[in-house]
């Protein structure tokens, strides 16, 4: 892919337009339309780059949850209070229960999807 090419598959991975997009890359608007239609390196590129900026967001949200629960394990070991040692404790068993739950689910999910692509 060109550079224009790429400016227009950011530019749409992250949800501009087409017409957005061709303003971006300085391309007219038929021109990103044949690209799309032509060109399908373009579309896996856009399906790359949303794929990395998920990634980044995950991590993002994931070092939040790291960060929360050790601000709830402080005040379950550190609060004068017994009603926020209480509700730090609460908050730590359902984070780690949702967690729990959605991994399960997810281990759940690839079995399945295995065994259908198993037959």
């Amino acid at each position: 892919m060109n550079p224009k090419q790429e400016t227009v598959a950011l530019a749409l991975a992250t949800g501009s337009t087409r017409a957005e997009a061709a303003k971006k890359a300085r391309v007219g608007l038929s021109t990103v339309q044949q690209w799309w239609a032509q060109c399908p390196e373009l579309r896996v590129r856009i399906q790359e780059i949303r794929a990395d900026i998920s990634q980044q967001a995950i991590g993002q949200f994931i070092d939040g949850i790291v960060g929360a629960v050790t601000r709830m394990r402080y005040l379950y070991d550190n609060a004068e209070s017994e009603a926020v040692q209480l509700g730090a404790a609460k908050s730590i068993i359902e984070a780690f229960a949702k967690f729990r739950d959605s991994v399960e689910l997810e281990e759940r999910v690839a079995r399945l999807e295995a065994r259908r692509r198993g037959k």
